[in-house]
């Protein structure tokens, strides 16, 4: 029997249910770990019936189980894939509409986000925390008057995230 070792999430249960027989076929490193959909009842029915021992309807709570997030990145990495990422200038536009940044901070910020995307910075960083983080620093630099709470409320991330991204930004690019 090989040994399961490439945890899978399924998200939906409609075409996602394809993948429930890898967790009895022998000869496959692939184990179903977890499911999610919006039906409860459905979950409790195929947990009962496959085994699973994980289910949710909030798809959030899947990805974030450390045994499936580490499989994700591991067949990422043996597929050679690339991935799309949401970029964290984007992001800027959004954060600072939401609490009224001015036009300056924000072309700040961008300039702060392009130069750590040279630097490798940002590599693995959430985009909305960079962002946040680098719209902080920009207010800083520009004395506009937001709080990293202000900041953190509008990104959706914590003001932890923002200090913590805030001082490798300062650190690595020589703020």
């Amino acid at each position: 029997m090989a040994k399961k070792d490439i945890g899978v999430g399924v998200i939906g249960v409609g075409m996602g249910s394809t993948m429930f027989p890898l967790n009895r076929i022998e000869s496959s490193r692939f184990e179903v770990r977890g499911i999610c959909s919006q039906h409860e009842d459905k979950l409790k029915k195929l947990d009962g019936e496959w085994g699973f021992g994980f289910y949710t309807t909030d798809y959030k709570e899947l990805i974030k189980r450390k045994d499936i997030a580490r499989c994700y990145r591991l067949l990422v990495k043996e597929l050679d894939l690339k991935m799309p990422v949401t970029d964290s200038i984007q992001c800027v536009a959004r954060i600072a509409s939401r609490i009224g940044i001015t036009e300056k901070t924000k072309r700040y910020a961008i300039k702060v986000l392009k130069q750590a995307q040279k630097n490798e910075v940002s590599a693995g960083k959430d985009p909305m925390g960079l962002a946040a983080a680098a719209l902080y620093l920009s207010c800083v630099k520009n004395g506009e008057d937001k709080t990293q709470r202000d900041i953190a409320e509008a990104a959706n991330v914590t003001e932890v995230t923002i200090r913590n991204r805030y001082k490798g930004l300062k650190e690595h690019l020589d703020l």
